[in-house]
């Protein structure tokens, strides 16, 4: 009887040996689209509240005006940084990378 890292036949196969996973190049990777959002804070609020905004209501949010702001990818968070503005559009300037246990 074979094991599964040894009889991997296909290509289709899922080999079970982590280190043949690791030496494959990711560039297979690179044109995956990843939604990026800039979070500039958030806040709770009761149903009651939303179903009473109109244009002109301002919600107050979490965050201080001089904090960067949050990069998340798919929703976690990966980096933060400040606003910019680059020809009439916003952008972020990132100021730190975060790590696995933010």
């Amino acid at each position: 009887m074979q094991d599964q890292a040894t009889k991997a036949s296909s290509p289709y196969e899922i080999q079970s040996s982590p280190q043949k996973f690791r030496e494959r190049p990711l560039k297979f990777l690179h044109d995956v689209t990843l939604q990026c959002t800039v979070e500039f804070g958030r806040t709770n609020f009761t149903i009651r509240r939303f179903l009473g905004l109109v244009p002109g209501s301002i919600l107050e949010l979490d965050k201080l005006q001089d904090e960067p702001m949050d990069l998340r990818v798919n929703g976690k968070l990966m980096a933060r940084g400040e606003v910019v503005v680059i020809n009439d559009r916003f952008g972020l300037r990132l100021t730190e990378i975060c790590s696995d246990a933010e």
